[in-house]
């Protein structure tokens, strides 16, 4: 992707096969995620910085996090 001056803005990106963004770069940072078979995202990391994310076990995951508002718990 560029922007209106041609310059490069995003390049790079990776789709899994479900149609996910597996990983790109933009203005020189590097972006990847994990997912579950849920597809729900497990891991970022952004310029080298790692964020995990969390839902409830398996066979009580509903696609929401533990208190229902369907955002991940991510620290």
């Amino acid at each position: 992707m560029t922007d209106q001056s041609s310059a490069v803005v995003v390049n790079g990106v990776q789709y899994g096969a479900a149609n996910e963004l597996l990983s790109m770069s933009y203005t020189g940072i590097s972006d990847s995620r994990t997912y579950s078979s849920m597809l729900q995202t497990t891991a970022m990391t952004v310029g080298g910085q790692t964020v995990q994310c969390t839902f409830p076990a398996a066979g009580q995951n509903s696609g929401n996090r533990d208190d229902g508002t369907g955002i991940p718990r991510c620290n």
